[in-house]
């Protein structure tokens, strides 16, 4: 039983049905990457902190993961995400998501599946589901982090809604401001797009349209008019945007939005293997170099030989 809650706020312990079934979960890539360098599952339980705090002391020796915006704070040492970190007992362990943003909390050795759909509060106790060999983690812990490269970036941000709609004009975009609350997404628009072509059996991500604003949810009890729904990828990055900030909508055919959520499969899964060939490396006895191609960073294995 390595860790105890000691202080929670929005903390929620979250988990898919698979990659095509995210069901509540704001940002999938960032939860199965926690997964991923938490050696669980690519579905397996996680803890989704929803602008909020997490405090935990570890009971025993034990590894935490974070992945999403935010960052941790072990004994008072400030540490970035995506990464793997060890702990020790009585270690006092802080995680913060960035405001209106999420960041995804995982151990190795797995969260007890029946903690789903917990709100964390204090007093709570984190057992891993699974046992582990310490020394076999240490031994891999450095390929236990989401490369540089393969880390989601905002900018310049182009949110696509999926419709059938035979009004729909694909060419042009509608601006549109992000209102963001703990459980839900408004979209606040001047023009809303043409509602024929309804989309009634979309599956969610969805986007209804309420007193002339667009909701995004991933909610299966979505009441109202439908016009359209989101791909995977742009519903994670609505999750990752700050709060009031300007997107851009573009309108797209059912067809394109399929094209992009085959690609973030592929996203997925590569992620998946570059993960698992970085452990194999490790298990070789490979080293891990930090290199810069073309002012980007990545990771190259330099094995003996």
């Amino acid at each position: 039983m390595p860790f105890e809650v000691t202080d929670a706020e929005n903390a929620l312990v979250i988990k898919a049905r698979g990659l095509l079934s995210r069901r509540n979960i704001l940002d999938l890539y960032s939860y199965v990457a926690s997964n991923l360098i938490s050696l669980n599952n690519l579905n397996s339980p996680a803890i989704e902190l929803r602008g909020g705090i997490l405090r935990l002391q570890a009971l025993d020796e034990g590894f935490i993961s974070i992945t999403g915006y935010g960052n941790i704070i072990v004994n008072e040492e400030i540490y970035g995400n995506w990464i793997t970190i060890p702990v020790g007992p009585q270690d006092d362990i802080i995680v913060r998501s960035k405001p209106n943003s999420v960041a995804y909390i995982n151990i190795v050795g797995g969260i007890p599946t029946e903690l789903e759909g917990a709100e964390l509060k204090c007093g709570t106790k984190l057992k891993e589901s699974k046992s582990y060999n310490n020394e076999e983690v240490y031994k891999i812990l450095s390929a236990l982090q989401v490369p540089e490269s393969m880390r989601p970036h905002t900018g310049g941000e182009e949110i696509h809604i999926a419709s059938s709609s035979t009004k729909n004009n694909y060419n042009n975009a509608i601006k549109a401001i992000l209102l963001k609350g703990k459980d839900y997404y408004l979209l606040k628009v001047k023009t809303l797009p043409p509602l024929d072509g309804i989309i009634v059996e979309a599956e969610p991500p969805v986007v209804k349209i309420d007193e002339g604003v667009l909701i995004p949810t991933l909610s299966n009890n979505h009441e109202g008019e439908l016009c359209g729904w989101i791909p995977t990828d742009d519903m994670d990055r609505l999750a990752r945007l700050d709060n009031s900030c300007q997107v851009n909508i573009k309108l797209c055919s059912e067809s394109y939005a399929m094209k992009k959520c085959s690609k973030y499969m592929d996203k997925i899964l590569w992620l998946k293997k570059a993960i698992e060939a970085s452990i194999d490396a490790a298990k070789r006895g490979a080293k891990a170099l930090r290199v810069k191609i073309n002012g980007r960073a990545y990771i190259a294995w330099i094995e003996p030989l």
